[in-house]
């Protein structure tokens, strides 16, 4: 038992120190310690609850003397037998060891032994961790607490804890840290589950994140614009990943994304212009159409084999039918590609700021063309596309500044609002009989221009269609006049002369 108190006595006394630093009275306390059944060293908190810090390491006692041998017997009746001589002294018990101090070092117990030896029982604290000084904290219907930067803007460290006046702090608040522009390091303890929208947006000089694995949403924008973030791991437990979540980490190279996530949200790397690579694990279900635009250095987007709506091919991102280019990896250095022929739509964004891209083919399966499918890919000088592409999304070859011509087959019915806008190289088009409609600025500031002819099968013409088109001297209309379904601005600034009823000659 000797041995058992001086442990006992040793935390006790190391406990004090705590005692009297715990100034809040909502942070438990140690008020007792004792061993279980299983030898189990057990703390006692000032709030009743306890805390099982396992076996710890304990040193013997003094050996004690051992017992005086025992003296021979008589010899039998008859002649006397000779006395017996008494047994040697027992052997001394080897030298216990002892404790000769207890101190706090960093906050951890450091158990010193009177043989030299030391053990370090690690830091010993109530189990109400201490978050930063100054921190909010706003109570939430289910009990537990939500907290938001407070005080705390103008640090550069941050520790938000895992319970405050004895209550789980399970929320960071919608922009809790946004705009924290001296946060640098960010711990956040067990217990949160959920990460704001724009919890961290605008930290630039967050360099260092610590996600618990108990957080399970990282909602929209949370660390957008966190330009100094270089790698973060999502925790297992996270099942969404919300849109532009890291949207602007210009510094982050790499991401591991967990089994368990199902949802990656439009634009939630987007603009992650150091990231190399990613793998979609087989549980996601649903990516957003932005979610790596802009991510110049992306090379290779892999897909786990067994995910069931998405798969890689050659490194770029489709849907698992083959049948959607979602997103083709823009920090390839190729001058070329070749959409495979399985495709039948090209994606939003799917080659989105690509700029090493000179000419693209076009399988003749493809039917349609989605908005900002090729919107600044600034080297493309020519494309193909096919017969059987029915429609031009909006912005589709938008800041595609080295195009020179286009031909639009006879399949399309509808070219997008600004499809071609600022296609300052764009010379000549031609547009088929099949177009019924050219959206608002489809050719806006296409400023090397010179002639475009509209057949009489257009009805539809928006605003500001030719505006800006410098170089245009005349349009060659189809129609005898204008139709009523043209906008009254529909060639904008555009000073050309209009030809109405053009017949070719």
């Amino acid at each position: 038992m000797k041995k058992i108190l001086l442990i006992l006595m040793a935390l006790l006394i190391a406990f004090s120190f705590i005692l009297v630093s715990c100034e809040k009275e909502s942070v438990p306390y140690v008020v007792g310690a004792g061993y279980d059944t299983d030898n189990n060293l057990i703390l006692e908190y000032s709030d009743g609850s306890t805390l099982n810090l396992g076996k710890i390491n304990q040193k013997g006692e003094q050996g004690e003397k051992g017992e005086q041998g025992i003296q021979g017997e008589k010899g039998d009746k008859g002649e006397q037998g000779i006395q017996g001589e008494k047994g040697d002294q027992g052997v001394q018990g080897e030298k216990g060891v002892g404790i000769s101090k207890t101190e706090l070092v960093n906050g951890e117990l450091i158990i010193t032994y009177t043989d030299g030896t030391t053990d370090n029982l690690g830091k010993i604290v109530s189990q109400e961790e201490e978050g930063t000084d100054g921190l909010e904290y706003y109570p939430l219907p289910d009990g537990t607490y939500a907290v938001s930067a407070g005080n705390t803007k103008y640090l550069e460290e941050i520790v938000i804890p895992s319970t405050h006046k004895g209550k789980s702090v399970s929320k960071i608040l919608d922009g809790a840290f946004e705009g924290c522009i001296a946060l640098k390091s960010v711990t956040i303890s067990n217990g949160v589950t959920s990460i704001g929208k724009n919890a961290f947006s605008g930290c630039t000089s967050l360099a260092s994140v610590t996600i618990p694995d108990g957080v399970t949403s990282i909602d929209g924008s949370a660390f957008e614009g966190c330009t100094a973030l270089k790698s973060v791991t999502i925790p297992d437990g996270v099942t969404s990943i919300g849109k532009n979540a890291f949207s602007g980490c210009t510094a982050l190279k790499s991401v591991t994304i967990p089994d368990g996530v199902t949802s990656i949200g439009s634009g939630a790397f987007r603009y992650c212009t150091s990231l190399t690579s990613v793998t979609i694990p087989d549980s996601v279900t649903s990516i957003g159409g932005t979610a790596f635009d802009g991510c110049t250095s992306l090379t290779s987007i892999e897909v786990d084999e067994n995910n069931t709506a998405y798969k890689s091919i050659d490194g770029n991102l489709y849907s698992k039918d083959g049948k959607t280019l979602i997103q083709y990896a823009i920090g390839k250095t190729d001058a070329s590609f070749v959409i495979p022929n399985s495709v039948t739509s090209i994606g939003n964004y799917a080659f989105y700021g690509c700029t090493s891209l000179t000419s693209v083919t076009i399988g003749d399966s493809v039917t349609s063309i989605d908005s900002y499918a090729f919107y600044g890919c600034k080297s493309l000088e020519s494309i193909t596309i096919p017969d059987g592409v029915t429609s031009i999304g909006r912005e589709a070859f938008r800041y595609c500044t080295a195009l020179e011509s286009v031909t639009i087959p006879d399949g399309v019915t509808s070219i997008g609002s600004g499809a071609f806008r600022y296609c300052t190289a764009l010379e000549s088009v031609t547009i088929p009989d099949s177009v019924t409609s050219i959206e608002a600025e489809a050719f806006f500031n296409c400023t090397a221009l010179k002639s475009v002819t509209i057949p009489d099968s257009v009805t539809s013409i928006g605003s500001y269609a030719f505006f800006g088109c410098t170089q245009l001297t005349i349009i060659n209309c189809e129609v005898a006049s204008m139709p009523s379904g043209w906008h009254s601005a529909w060639k904008g600034d555009c000073s050309a002369t209009i030809n109405w009823g053009y017949t070719g000659e």
